[in-house]
C-alpha cells in the first residue's frame, strides 16, 4: 500500500480533528501536572534557572556543573522553608531527594544538548550574547540585580497589593534596563561592524541583544522568586497556596522576561541598523566543503594581518591551545602536541602558524580526534597575511553528525580571531566593566 502524500493528509478532516484534540489535551495535561505535582514542577523550574546561570557565567563543563549545583542550594532553601510552613503533610526528605535528581538530570542534559546542538543558529546567538555579557560583567550583574529585586517585590508583595501597583515598578525596571542595554550596543559598535563584515545579517545582530535580555529576564525572575520567598519568611508576611504555586512562579518569571525584552526592543533595533553585512562571507557555514573520508576541512579565517600583528596573533592561539593541553585525560576537550612552526616556504611565499591534535569527549561518545593547523601565509605580491584553519579528522566514534562537529570546531577558532581583534585593537577602558 502506498504511503499517503503530505498534501492529501492535510486535506483529510480527521487529521485536523486529531490535531485539535491533541492541542486541547496537551494544555489540559500540563495544567493538571502543574497543579497535582506543583512542588516538584517548581523544583524543576528552579533547576533550570541554576543550569542557565551556570551556562551563562562560565565556560568549562566543570565550572558550569559546580556553579549550577552551588546556586541551586540558595534557590531551593527558602522554597523548602516556606512549603514546610504552609503544609505539614509534605515529606521534606523526599522532596530534597527529588531536588537533587532534578538538578543532576538538568545539568547533564544541558551539557549533552549543548554538544548535540552545535550547529543551531539559536545556540550560536546565545554563545555570542554570553561573550558580550562577560566582557562587561559588572554592568550585567547590576542589571541582573535590578530584575531580581523587581521579581522579589512581585513575589512578596503582589499578593498583598492590588495588581495595578505593579505598573509603576514594571516601568521603572524597563527604563533602568534599557539604558545599559542601549549603551552596550553603542560601545559594541566596532565588534558588531566586525561581525557584520564577516556575514552576520541584521536579524542576528538584533538577536544578540534579545538573547541577552532573555538570559537576564529568566535568571532575574528565578533568583528574584527565591529572594522574594526569603523576604516573606524574614518579614513574616502571610504565605498562601497561590504564592507557592507553579502558576505564580511562572508568572513572576514571565513578568521579568517581559520587562527585559521590552527594554531590549529599541536597542536591538539600533543594533540591526549598525551595518550592512557582506554577501560574500558568512560567519557560520551550513554545508562544509569537506575533502576525503574521514573529512578534512580548510576554511579562511576572516582577518587580515600585517607583519607586526602575526606574532601576536599566533601567540594568542598558542596560549589557547596550551590551555587545552593542560586538561587531563577524559576531559570534554583537550589538546596534544601543541607546536609552533615556520616560517616555511610555500610556492612563492612563506607560511608559519600552529599545529596541534584536538580531542573532543575523550574516553566517551561521541568522540572526535582531529589534527588542527592554523596557517598564516604571505604572498610576495601582497603586504597582508591571510589566515587559514584546517581540521583533519583522524578518528571518530558515534558522532551523530560529523559535519556539525567540524562546523563547531572551525566556528570556535573564527570566534577566537574576532576575540583577538577586540583585545588587540581596542584599548581597555573603565566602560568595559
Amino acid at each position: 500500500m502506498s504511503r499517503p502524500s503530505k498534501s492529501s493528509l492535510l486535506r483529510n478532516p480527521l487529521f485536523f480533528a486529531g490535531l485539535a484534540v491533541f492541542l486541547a489535551v496537551l494544555p489540559a495535561a500540563a495544567v493538571y501536572v502543574c497543579h497535582r505535582y506543583s512542588a516538584y514542577v517548581m523544583l524543576f523550574f528552579l533547576s533550570l534557572v541554576a543550569a542557565v546561570a551556570g551556562f551563562s557565567l562560565f565556560d568549562t563543563d566543570v565550572s558550569k556543573l559546580i556553579a549550577g549545583f552551588t546556586l541551586y542550594v540558595p534557590l531551593v532553601a527558602p522554597f523548602f522553608l516556606a512549603y514546610s510552613q504552609l503544609t505539614s503533610r509534605v515529606n521534606l526528605a523526599l522532596m530534597q531527594g527529588y531536588a537533587m535528581v532534578f538538578i543532576t538530570a538538568t545539568m547533564f542534559a544541558a551539557i549533552l544538548a549543548d554538544d548535540l546542538l552545535l550547529g543551531s543558529t539559536l545556540v550560536k546567538l546565545f554563545q555570542l550574547a554570553k561573550r558580550f555579557m562577560m566582557v562587561r560583567r559588572f554592568r550585567f550583574f547590576l542589571s541582573l540585580l535590578s530584575v531580581a529585586l523587581f521579581a522579589a517585590g512581585v513575589t512578596s508583595l503582589a499578593l498583598i497589593l492590588p495588581l495595578y501597583a505593579l505598573v509603576v515598578p514594571f516601568g521603572i525596571v524597563v527604563c533602568e534596563l534599557a539604558i545599559p542595554i542601549f549603551g552596550n550596543v553603542l560601545q559594541r559598535r566596532r565588534e558588531m561592524l566586525a561581525l557584520a563584515a564577516v556575514g552576520l545579517n541584521p536579524d542576528y545582530l538584533s538577536g544578540i541583544s534579545m538573547a541577552e535580555a532573555v538570559i537576564l529576564g529568566f535568571l532575574g525572575g528565578g533568583v528574584g522568586y527565591a529572594l522574594g520567598l526569603t523576604l516573606s519568611l524574614s518579614a513574616s508576611l502571610p504565605l498562601t497556596a497561590l504564592g507557592l504555586s507553579t502558576g505564580w512562579m511562572v508568572t513572576v518569571i514571565l513578568l521579568s522576561l517581559a520587562a527585559a525584552l521590552t527594554a531590549a526592543i529599541l536597542p536591538s533595533a539600533k543594533a540591526s541598523m549598525l551595518a550592512t553585512p557582506s554577501l560574500l562571507r558568512r560567519w557560520w557555514r551550513e554545508a562544509p566543503p569537506f575533502v576525503g573520508w574521514p573529512p578534512t576541512w580548510t576554511v579562511e579565517i576572516p582577518v587580515r594581518l600585517r607583519e607586526g600583528d602575526v606574532d601576536s596573533f599566533i601567540s594568542f592561539f598558542h596560549e589557547y591551545a596550551r590551555t587545552l593541553e593542560g586538561f587531563r585525560y577524559g576531559s570534554m576537550e583537550r589538546a596534544e602536541e601543541v607546536r609552533v612552526f615556520g616560517p616555511e616556504t610555500v610556492g612563492e611565499g612563506e607560511a608559519r602558524g600552529l599545529r596541534f591534535r584536538y580531542i573532543f569527549n575523550e574516553g566517551s561518545t561521541p568522540m572526535i580526534v582531529a589534527e588542527n593547523e592554523l596557517r598564516v601565509s604571505k604572498s610576495p605580491r601582497s603586504e597582508e597575511h591571510t589566515v587559514h584553519f584546517t581540521v583533519r579528522v583522524t578518528k571518530h566514534e558515534s558522532v551523530p553528525d560529523i559535519y556539525r562537529a567540524l562546523e563547531h570546531i572551525v566556528s570556535t577558532y573564527r570566534l577566537l580571531a574576532f576575540e583577538w581583534t577586540r583585545v588587540r585593537r581596542r584599548p581597555h577602558t573603565p566602560s568595559d566593566m
